[in-house]
């Protein structure tokens, strides 16, 4: 992230956007939101596939996403912290063995090695 913006900062301005504006308010509006800035989204990368790559589209679409999810978030009281951590526990239960040992002393930037041993493994 860009200096002095935090997950948190980040949650905290899109709360407080969300709830000065006309910004949907009820779990389906905000589904219905996120569907809509996810289909853009896939939009933006289906004509990245096909070459006409645009970075900054799909940079925009993304950032669309995570508005609306840090949004969805927020209705639920869920954390970026939180959320964060509770995925990587549930990767990590995916692994096994000596993979997960290597994973949890190195942490995450023992990831994409530990990752790649997996699937190593996987094909044997």
């Amino acid at each position: 992230m860009k200096e002095g913006l935090t997950p948190e900062h980040f949650q905290y301005c899109v709360a407080h956007h969300m709830e000065d504006t006309q910004y949907p308010q009820t779990p389906a509006e905000r589904l219905d939101a996120f569907r809509k800035e996810a289909q853009e989204l896939s939009q933006a990368m289906f004509l990245d596939i096909y070459g006409e790559q645009n970075p900054e589209h799909v940079k925009e679409e993304v950032g669309d996403v995570l508005f609306n999810l840090v949004g969805i978030m927020n209705m639920y009281g869920l954390s970026f912290e939180d959320v964060a951590a509770a995925t990587l526990q549930k990767v990590m239960t995916r692994y096994n063995g000596d993979i997960r040992e290597k994973l949890e002393q190195e942490g995450f930037n023992g990831h994409d090695a530990c990752y790649q041993e997996a699937k190593r493994r996987a094909k044997i």
